[in-house]
């Protein structure tokens, strides 16, 4: 019985003395006895630093997504940011500002420099913030909704960016928009070189409303 949460503290104590590679063994046991184990807010932030300090990137940018999800104001208060309350729904103690009062990692421990600067990138790059502003969005339309089913549809959409998350089937979605942007890139690209040649009375060779009606499809 570990009803005392004995099991969340050892990583702290890894990060402490920095030994990394002995806080991924210790998660990879913790995964094998407690598979169904969600955490909590810091539980899960060590969790990405331990994953980022191993090298194990993409897992560690899913985990820190599910940190957000686990409590929003966190990575606030990690990067000393005023900490403003969002209208939306709350579930537990966890999920509030209040919480991170006793959140005592911060983007000023040196240890953590190299993490905070991929973290910073990470956050605010147009992926994460379109996943944080997804997931915001649903939790405010919960606060306010009030049947159940239209409940449990937004609580199952939630659950599911998570979900998705956790099983790779972000992996994907990312793959999928790298391949677009360079696509993208490319034909916009010929699209330039065509035009150019268009208005030197050069001629062009191919299709060039065809590359263009592309281009704009995968913008």
């Amino acid at each position: 019985d570990d009803s005392r949460g004995i099991r969340y503290m050892p990583l702290e104590l890894y990060i402490k003395i920095e030994d990394y590679s002995g806080g991924l063994r210790y998660m990879n046991w913790f995964n094998k006895n407690f598979p169904e184990d969600c955490g909590f807010p810091e539980f899960l932030f060590e969790w990405t630093i331990i994953l980022y300090k191993n090298g194990k990137f993409l897992e560690a940018e899913k985990k820190a997504f599910q940190t957000f999800c686990s409590n929003t104001y966190v990575l606030d208060k990690y990067f000393s940011r005023p900490i403003v309350a969002i209208d939306k729904y709350e579930g537990s103690n966890i999920e509030t500002t209040a919480y991170t009062e006793n959140f005592n990692y911060s983007q000023n421990q040196i240890e953590l420099a190299d993490f905070t600067k991929w973290l910073r990138d990470l956050v605010e790059g147009e992926k994460f913030k379109r996943l944080f502003t997804k997931y915001l969005a649903l939790y405010k339309l919960l606060k306010d909704e009030h049947e159940y089913e239209n409940r449990h549809k937004l609580i199952t959409e939630a659950g599911q960016l998570k979900n998705d998350i956790k099983q790779n089937r972000w992996c994907s979605c990312v793959a999928g928009l790298r391949l677009r942007r360079c696509l993208r890139q490319r034909y916009c690209f010929r699209v330039q070189v065509l035009s150019s040649a268009n208005a030197s009375g050069l001629g062009v060779l191919g299709d060039f409303r065809q590359i263009r009606r592309f281009c704009k499809f995968l913008i």
